[in-house]
């Protein structure tokens, strides 16, 4: 199936103090692109021009994970981008 991509990647990144399984940053991650594209639970936005939720969707893309270790501790940190898409 094409696709066309409606929106530039937007960068998500989750940190937290202690380890979090790579699903568990999925599902963070795909809730916090949700809320950044203003999807409501119907599946319509006001904020992606040419949004039709019969043909779009929203892809979520592991982009990396680090530990940042320090003085204070370490922080985990997984990046990802979300895209919006329309299936032509």
């Amino acid at each position: 199936m094409a696709q066309a991509q409606i929106t530039s990647p937007e960068s998500i990144v989750i940190q937290s103090p202690s380890f979090l399984s790579r699903e568990s940053c999925y599902r963070k991650a795909i809730k916090e692109a949700i809320a950044k594209f203003g999807i409501d639970r119907n599946g319509h936005t006001q904020l992606v021009k040419d949004w039709d939720r019969s043909t779009c969707e929203v892809e979520v893309e592991f982009v990396s994970e680090k530990a940042i270790l320090g003085m204070g501790g370490t922080v985990y940190e997984v990046a990802f981008t979300a895209t919006c898409i329309r299936n032509l």
